[in-house]
């Protein structure tokens, strides 16, 4: 006797339920990647209500945030903000991040791919923010590469990983803006200009804080030739 496909589909949910990667109960509707309880927790950010340079919520009538309106031009062309930074999206990041939660990264790659196709943006590669042999040593993974690469696969854009990080640097967390420009200023150097040059690129990373990781990386891009620069981070603190 021949059994369909969707019945073997069927019998495997049965014995084996998705599990939420944020909560750990069981998704009754398989095509979710979280649960109906944390989905309804998560809040997705639009284009129109964000600045196009930095992606932080407008605050003026204009596309652009006051703060960029008057500062000097970023080293990036324009910026995208994937969620908004509640305690639940603060929580997953993290743990994604730091506690080894690495069966969250299908549930962000697919809002990314999500939001790129919406918008109908164009990228010759994506690549992420590097980090330093050491670091990965220890983490044992990249979590911004983890969701760049599923991200190219889902769209079908080449990965390219583009930059190298040419020194170790500590964890930023308590440092003050001004010394993470400092701490980060020439860390990054391109692995081969000759790929980047003249080309439309993404740039993944996982959240925005103020922004040094994010500029100095896309210098690099910028002045190895890029013809466009973008970034997109998973949210802003």
């Amino acid at each position: 006797m021949k059994i369909s496909s969707f019945s073997l589909r069927c019998i495997f949910e049965y014995f084996f339920p998705a599990i939420c990667p944020n909560c750990r109960k069981e998704i009754i509707d398989s095509g979710d990647c979280l649960c109906k309880k944390c989905s309804a927790e998560v809040v997705m950010m639009t284009s129109s209500a964000l600045c196009s340079c930095c992606g932080a919520r407008l605050d003026t009538v204009l596309d652009l945030c006051s703060k960029c309106i008057s500062e000097e031009k970023h080293s990036w062309d324009s910026a995208i903000c994937i969620l908004e930074m509640n305690n639940i999206i603060h929580d997953m990041i993290l743990n994604f991040k730091y506690k080894n939660k690495i069966e969250l990264y299908p549930f962000f790659a697919k809002t990314v791919s999500e939001r790129i196709i919406h918008d109908n943006l164009k990228f010759d590669f994506i690549t992420s923010i590097p980090l330093h042999p050491l670091k990965f040593f220890m983490r044992g993974y990249n979590q911004s590469s983890l969701v760049a690469k599923r991200v190219a696969k889902l769209l079908q854009i080449p990965y390219k990983r583009l930059l190298l990080r040419r020194r170790y640097t500590k964890t930023q967390t308590s440092l003050s803006a001004e010394k993470r420009r400092k701490n980060l200023k020439n860390v990054f150097l391109p692995k081969n200009r000759a790929i980047i040059e003249g080309k439309d690129i993404l740039l993944i990373d996982d959240i925005f804080t103020t922004g040094s990781t994010l500029r100095s990386a896309a210098k690099e891009l910028a002045d190895s030739g890029a013809n466009k620069v973008t970034i997109l981070v998973l949210a802003r603190r």
